[in-house]
């Protein structure tokens, strides 16, 4: 089944109108979305007896979703030079940014895992 995301965006922003629901929601259903189909094979792996597989979909889906996608949209934001608000407080900025560089630290340049000693 293959749907048109100007559908499916027109769906949920009717929705949201409907519910009268925040605008928040419809980035968190997207989120949502895209997460769901790694999340469904990380929890079916494991009865397969394949743990590597899980633990490489669950870090996977994990990055992609969280720390290339705020990245991109700061990115895109800055390139249009339309504002973009986080809704993060200072300390929680930092504490952002350190995850980047703990994250840049513990999977290097090669992309492999290398723990910190």
């Amino acid at each position: 089944m293959c749907f048109s995301l100007k559908k499916v965006a027109l769906l949920l922003d009717y929705g949201l109108v409907i519910l009268k629901a925040p605008g928040g929601l419809a980035g968190f259903a997207v989120a949502l979305l895209v997460f769901s189909a790694g999340a469904l094979a990380a929890f079916k792996a494991p009865y397969k007896n394949t743990l590597q597989r899980t633990v490489n979909i669950v870090l996977g889906s994990s990055l992609s979703t969280i720390g290339l996608t705020v990245p991109a949209v700061l990115l895109i934001s800055k390139l249009t030079g339309k504002p973009i608000e986080l809704g993060l407080e200072p300390a929680e900025i930092v504490l952002l940014v350190a995850t980047f560089f703990a994250a840049g630290t513990i999977f290097g340049v090669s992309g492999r895992i290398c723990w910190p000693e």
